[in-house]
């Protein structure tokens, strides 16, 4: 098969797709291709919806084709998925260019006549069969171990619910930047602009954008800093740091992109951040962020280990988001659920109590850590708390709803902030801790002075 880089949004997400299954990894946005605007957010649209539908696809495939989807040549079964989920999830593309263009495609990338025959043949039976295909609601879409886990957690009603949310394409969340803008002003220049928008369901700052399909970069103000993109799930949870106009030392441990720190910075304006990422695209990432929202934060390049070990610095509160399976954000980032594997959990669970230990040995006596992941699986979260608070008896649990606004109660249980996408929300899982020695605030002082 020909590998080059195609210039067609189709082969490009035949190829993205044939290349995820042989080595599974995150999908790339397509941004290196050179491919228009449109064309990329066409492909990366196609290449989501394929593997958030997946199961449904093999099925349609294997009924077309007679012969299950896993024994047919990868560049075929993948054609097939691009072609089916235009077909049947993109009203607005007409049959005959889904159909057209995705065996143009194919060719493009080498598929040989005899299986571009059968392409062609399965996508003109599927608009033939149209009102007998079965119906997409009825598939779970993700794998076996994955259900079969919260099923036995959450109970058969709550698994499908995740799994149907899990399936769809979440709305987009921007947190406003309320050093240079209000969620009201921010709304003003959104709907000027022709796009709908409304208020966060639950954090204060957050606007959900449910049709966009743009590039963030073409959003009104993006340049000016007004905003960045962040899910109400990571809004709520550095919400569980507080706020303050003191000049308190706060850490980001894993910084990112900058994110969650940029939050921070709007909730502590006051603050000396530190954040620490090891990633050299990342932090190249965190600084332009850093410059278009306008944060002030110091940027250490290496690990949470690196710095514990070359600083003697400590810190007030610190934000750990730690690396995790990354569960909860399945709807975001489709791919998750089929690169996982069970077998991983006990890895992640390792290295989320290494970066707990190391970020324990930052804190003031009396500081406040808070830990969180974008991960559904226990292991990762309550077992881990569990864990931690068993090796530092110093560190006792507060409960997250006394530090969240009343409209996140409900995504406060056992005292941990634990939304889940059936919630409306990116998965997620959130740990308030604080260490009982030293110099310590009453709790009432520490929720008044904390609750937002």
């Amino acid at each position: 098969m020909c590998h080059k880089e195609p210039r067609n949004p189709r082969a490009a997400a035949i190829l993205a797709l044939t290349r995820f299954w042989q080595k599974p990894a995150p999908i790339r946005d397509f941004s290196g291709d050179a491919l228009p605007a449109a064309d990329r957010r066409l492909a990366m649209n196609i290449v989501y919806g394929v593997l958030r539908r997946r199961r449904y696809i093999e099925s349609l495939i294997s009924r077309l084709c007679r012969h299950p989807s896993e024994k047919l040549d990868v560049t075929l079964r993948e054609a097939l998925a691009v072609g089916l989920y235009q077909l049947v999830f993109l009203e607005r593309i007409p049959e005959a260019a889904a159909v057209n263009e995705t065996v143009a495609a194919a060719k493009q990338l080498g598929l040989p006549p005899h299986l571009t025959g059968v392409l062609n043949g399965s996508l003109r039976g599927a608009i033939r069969q149209r009102g007998t295909l079965p119906s997409p609601d009825g598939f779970l879409n993700y794998p076996v171990w994955l259900t079969e886990r919260w099923r036995m957690r959450f109970g058969e009603g709550e698994m499908r619910r995740i799994c149907a949310a899990g399936n769809i394409q979440p709305p987009l969340a921007l947190r406003v930047n309320t050093r240079r803008c209000s969620p009201d002003r921010l709304h003003v220049l959104l709907r000027e602009a022709g796009i709908a928008a409304r208020a966060g369901r639950y954090a204060a700052n957050a606007l959900l954008l449910p049709d966009y399909q743009g590039a963030i970069t073409s959003l009104p103000d993006f340049a000016e800093g007004l905003f960045h993109v962040q899910d109400e799930a990571a809004q709520l949870a550095c919400a569980l740091l507080g706020k303050s106009d003191e000049k308190l030392d706060i850490l980001d441990a894993c910084a990112g992109l900058g994110g969650k720190t940029a939050t921070i910075a709007q909730l502590f304006p006051g603050a000396l951040i530190q954040a620490v990422e090891p990633d050299t695209r990342r932090r190249e990432l965190f600084a332009a962020n850093r410059r278009r929202l306008d944060f002030a934060a110091t940027l250490f390049a290496g690990t949470l280990g690196d710095y514990a070990q070359n600083n003697i610095r400590l810190f007030d509160r610190i934000f750990l988001d730690a690396p995790c399976s990354g569960t909860g954000v399945c709807a975001r980032h489709p791919e998750i659920r089929w690169s996982r594997r069970a077998e991983e959990l006990p890895r992640y669970q390792i290295g989320q109590l290494a970066l707990l230990a190391q970020a324990h040995a930052l804190l003031k006596p009396g500081g406040l850590l808070v830990y969180a992941t974008c991960s559904l699986e226990a292991e990762e979260n309550a077992e881990v708390i569990s864990e931690f608070l068993g090796q530092q008896p110093d560190m006792m649990r507060e409960d997250c709803r006394l530090f969240l606004p009343e409209t996140a109660g409900g995504l406060v249980k056992d005292g941990f902030f634990q939304p889940r996408p059936s919630q409306r929300s990116d998965g997620f899982f959130a740990a308030r801790l604080r260490q009982e020695t030293g110099s310590i605030r009453s709790a009432a002082v520490s929720r008044n002075n904390d609750r937002l």
